[in-house]
């Protein structure tokens, strides 16, 4: 009982000799397999891939209450990533392009350098429109920047001119001196509070800074024939030995007396 059960039961060996005996359905399928493959990628048309590197820092004119510069955090840069295909950036690239053609925004591994690459059938086509959205971002962020600023200087001027009305209606009594004194005091602190944004405003990057202009690349992004002929090949071959398993299981034929046994 226990031969018979040995004779029966599947060895690394009685595999090898059935893909012996069904080797030429495993080479036609992964031949069929590695053809397919290799066909239909050669008959695609080529694509273009190229990307421009945005580095997002913090922008000197923005100062936190403590007096620090503003930090930047992982959420920050997710806001970044939405922004660069936002509706003014896009509006920014069809003055320029005539059209508004669709990109990619990433983060580059964990730092704060975000990759925007763009895709077309040819290679100075593809650096352009990266290089187009990544100049109108930068423009619309320091757009942005100098907004923020510019309406901060305006309620500061209006709070400048608040004080001084005040001064004013105050200095022609004498016993107001103490209140006029601190009130020149507070003017004071805003005008610096003013020039030190006014000069901000000038200096500003909001934030954003193009640190690698996208190139014309020299190689297609796709297709890829070598890639997807090996991916073609591991495909057949893996189909080739299980159909090779099927039509094992599916042969009744006996050609030999330990066939007849097993």
């Amino acid at each position: 009982m226990t031969d018979s059960y040995e004779a029966r039961e599947p060895t690394l060996g009685s595999y090898l000799a059935l893909l012996r005996r069904r080797k030429w359905w495993v080479i036609a399928v992964t031949v069929l397999g590695l053809v397919a493959s290799l066909g239909y990628s050669l008959t695609q048309p080529k694509a273009y891939s190229a990307s421009a590197q945005l580095l997002f820092q913090p922008d000197n004119a923005v100062i936190t209450a403590n007096g620090s510069p503003e930090q930047i955090t992982p959420t920050d840069v997710l806001t970044e990533l939405q922004l660069v295909t936002s509706a003014p950036v896009k509006a920014a690239v069809a003055r320029k392009l005539g059209n508004v053609p669709n990109v990619s925004a990433a983060e580059v591994g964990t730092t704060n350098i975000i990759s925007v690459t763009a895709t077309a059938a040819n290679p100075a086509r593809a650096a352009l429109i990266a290089n187009a959205y990544a100049t109108a971002f930068v423009t619309y962020q320091r757009s942005v920047t100098i907004s923020n600023l510019a309406a901060a200087e305006t309620q500061l001027s209006r709070q400048i001119a608040s004080i001084a009305a005040q001064v004013k209606s105050l200095q022609s009594n004498p016993t107001s001196a103490a209140d006029v004194s601190a009130l020149l005091n507070q003017e004071a602190a805003l005008k610096e509070q003013l020039a030190q944004l006014q000069v901000n405003g000038a200096v500003s990057t909001g934030g954003i800074e193009l640190v690698t202009p996208a190139t014309a690349p020299s190689s297609p992004s796709s297709p890829k024939p070598s890639r997807d002929a090996i991916l073609g090949f591991v495909l057949g071959l893996l189909l080739g030995i299980g159909l090779a398993f099927v039509v094992e299981h599916l042969d009744d034929t006996v050609h030999l007396k330990e066939e007849v046994e097993r």
